[in-house]
């Protein structure tokens, strides 16, 4: 049995040098594609508290978690065991 795991963030980004607004993320559709593959589950990661719609506004905070190692609280994705897991997330 397989799942498909994934963090993505739609609304506003920055895509092929210029602000476009997404209905979905990148990391969701690219995961959306594996899981019909596989013919499998997805589950997105969530944070608890959402990211800013707004691009600049995401990309500070961001920077802010990463430079003070911090970490966001996510909701329950419920157990994983004894799954193969694919996990996708935005680079």
């Amino acid at each position: 049995m397989a799942v498909v795991v994934y963090f993505s963030r739609a609304d506003e980004n920055y895509v092929n040098g210029e602000y476009k607004t997404l209905v979905l993320g990148s990391t969701a559709r690219m995961a959306q594609q594996i899981a019909k593959k596989l013919d499998c589950h997805m589950i997105e990661i969530k944070p608890v508290t959402p990211y800013p719609a707004n691009y600049q506004e995401m990309v500070s905070l961001a920077e802010t978690e990463k430079d003070q190692s911090l970490r966001p609280k996510v909701e329950e994705t419920g157990a994983l065991n004894d799954q193969d897991i694919y996990l996708g997330y935005p680079i």
